[in-house]
């Protein structure tokens, strides 16, 4: 007997599931542009404002291409990250939960945006092997609903998802408690035990890096563009 062609269901898919990612992707682009321009603009004032009064305090915006930004403040840097893919949730999820993705289960469907604390020298002095921090990670479906993962202020959980909305005032706030949270997250010095010994190669790598490998805590290692959890 012939197996049944799933052709049909191929291009039904297509056409609604893709057609949805894709759109999806295309607007989480339009985020990160977004984001984009809120830190030129907080950068041009936060320049005219700090180094009025001490202009040893950089304020620098960096592009870092079509999915990624970086600010630098005095001896913090924050990298604004967009992933590629759209994502969606585990079944046992509570998003899954909340009544309006439960009558559209579209609405489970994000893009992703990650935030990252590394330490200014560490991108200077180009140190790879330095420590970042995942600050918070932004959820932003087809419909701008959003809601975030992260520390204290940055973690807008989902209860109120249906009525969060990634606008301009959004993303602001975002990048405000990221920069406080950043300067607040204060470098503590490493315990003597790991600093007793040291090789002949950390000990040239230190000289060539400006430095030993640094991080505010144990959290990210950066490397080579970019960033992986340390498991």
């Amino acid at each position: 007997m012939a197996q049944e062609s799933h052709y049909a269901e191929i291009v039904e898919k297509l056409k609604d599931h893709s057609s949805m990612k894709q759109f999806i992707h295309r607007n989480t682009m339009m985020q990160i542009s977004a984001i984009k321009k809120s830190l030129i603009n907080l950068s041009l004032n936060l320049s005219k404002d700090v180094t009025a009064i001490d202009n040893n305090v950089e304020i620098v915006y960096t592009d870092g291409g079509e999915f990624e930004a970086e600010i630098k403040f005095s001896g913090d840097a924050l990298i604004f990250a967009m992933h590629t893919n759209v994502f969606t949730f585990p079944t046992e999820h509570k998003i899954h939960q909340l009544p309006f993705v439960k009558a559209n289960p579209k609405k489970a469907y994000c893009g992703l945006i990650q935030i990252y604390n590394f330490l200014s020298d560490s991108i200077k002095y180009n140190r790879l092997n330095d420590l970042g921090y995942l600050v918070t990670r932004i959820f932003i479906n087809s419909e701008n609903q959003f809601f975030l993962e992260g520390k204290d202020d940055l973690n807008y959980g989902i209860a109120n998802y249906e009525n969060q909305i990634f606008d301009q005032k959004a993303i602001e706030d975002i990048i405000q408690h990221a920069i406080v949270f950043s300067i607040d997250f204060e470098l503590q010095v490493p315990p003597l035990e790991q600093s007793e010994i040291i090789t002949l190669a950390e000990k040239q790598y230190n000289t060539t890096t400006s430095g030993m490998s640094t991080g505010k805590r144990l959290g990210f290692e950066f490397k080579a563009g970019e960033t992986k959890p340390l498991i």
